[in-house]
């Protein structure tokens, strides 16, 4: 500290542009406090909250986020985040160092219906935590949400007072997200899922059933994710079956599974006209692509998709934690989540797929955490 007859002068002794100009200035050194901190913070790191800026994530990004979730013991892979990035699905913000240009921190921001906005993904390097980056990311992502919008989050029970109180999550939905212990799914288990049905045939999805899978995930989500969807089938890392219902030659269902970035596998989206035609797909993405899950399966329904949670059960998979979804604020849907075509003459689909993020982040156009199934409409708090 420097004081003067007419100026109180206050720089850091670290901040060497600080003392530049208290030197030039002439001024004489008059006091030295030291600094202390609840946790240790790295000078560099310290510096960096006035040398970093916001922008819009680009697929150049995708290895450098994938690193932070991986530290932060998300689990994301690259495939969801390509497809919706590339399909432009949402909102995806990053801070970056202005100096290296090396990501600190990203947000995400996808669209689950008219009007409602799901954030997820949402974490920020080790090293530069506590130093206001990632209520920054928060804000900047809140902006693309209007006055007439919605925001849900899923949140980590000790953390809900902060988001009720502070950034306006105020209405609990009473739904919560299931997260099974992430591990290598026992043979034994697996034999409890449907093996095979009479009149279903299990193909993988090439070129000549994407429009008819594309159609068939339109009358689930009510809108179109062509965009999405042919990046994602295109994608190396995708692994996609379809069932198909020999009868009439017609989809009746179709699974995804693809690796994250901890070698974990995740399946999602899946959705089927049944819930033994969801076990059979399942059942089939985990057989024929055995390197997807050498390391451990990612399973994340909500509480309310019955159907996800009887799967969980047949495998014998144990809850890890159960995440409050939260809403800013009360809209009124009717809306059957156990039939889901708008059209009263098309077969109700079953939405088994046990990926949310896929939404938080593996989610855009639509909720892949609608991957539930609500036997009942109700009332959705956002």
């Amino acid at each position: 500290i420097i004081e003067t007859n007419g100026l109180l002068y206050m720089t850091l002794d670290s901040n060497p542009g600080g003392i530049r100009i208290a030197e030039k200035l002439g001024l004489h050194k008059h006091e030295e406090l030291p600094r202390f901190f609840n946790k240790f913070v790295y000078t560099e790191a310290l510096w960096s909250r006035l040398a970093y800026r916001m922008r819009d994530m680009t697929v150049d990004d995708i290895p450098r986020v994938l690193q932070i979730w991986a530290e932060l013991e998300l689990q994301e892979g690259s495939l969801s985040v390509k497809s919706f990035l590339s399909a432009k699905a949402g909102h995806y913000v990053v801070a970056v160092d202005n100096r290296t240009d090396q990501v600190l921190g990203v947000c995400a921001l996808t669209k689950f219906m008219e009007n409602t906005y799901i954030i997820g993904l949402y974490g920020v390097d080790r090293r530069h935590q506590g130093l206001g980056i990632g209520s920054r990311l928060f804000s900047t992502i809140m902006t693309h949400i209007g006055p007439n919008d919605s925001a849900v989050l899923f949140s980590e029970h000790h953390l809900q007072g902060m988001y009720r109180e502070r950034l306006g999550f105020s209405h609990d939905s009473g739904i919560q997200l299931i997260a099974y212990e992430c591990r290598p799914v026992r043979t034994r288990n697996l034999q409890n899922l449907v093996d095979s049905i009479a009149g279903i045939r299990i193909e993988r999805i090439g070129d000549s059933l994407v429009d008819s899978v594309v159609e068939y995930d339109r009358k689930v989500h009510r809108q179109s994710r062509a965009q999405v969807l042919n990046r994602m089938f295109s994608d190396p890392e995708c692994r996609a079956l379809v069932a198909i219902d020999e009868s009439g030659d017609q989809v009746a269902g179709y699974g995804v599974i693809h690796m994250c970035s901890d070698e974990n596998g995740r399946v999602g989206p899946l959705y089927a006209d049944s819930d033994s035609v969801a076990e059979l797909l399942l059942r089939k993405l985990i057989d024929n692509f055995p390197e997807m899950v050498v390391k451990g399966l990612i399973y994340e329904p909500l509480a309310n998709n019955t159907s996800a949670m009887s799967i969980a059960d047949k495998l014998g998979l144990k809850v890890e934690v159960k995440l409050p979804v939260l809403f800013t604020k009360q809209i009124d849907m009717d809306f059957q989540w156990d039939k889901t075509t708008a059209a009263p003459t098309v077969t109700p689909t079953r939405n088994v797929s046990p990926c949310l993020t896929t939404i938080c982040l593996h989610l855009p156009q639509a909720w892949e955490a609608s991957d539930l199934v609500f036997s009942i409409s109700f009332e959705i708090f956002n």
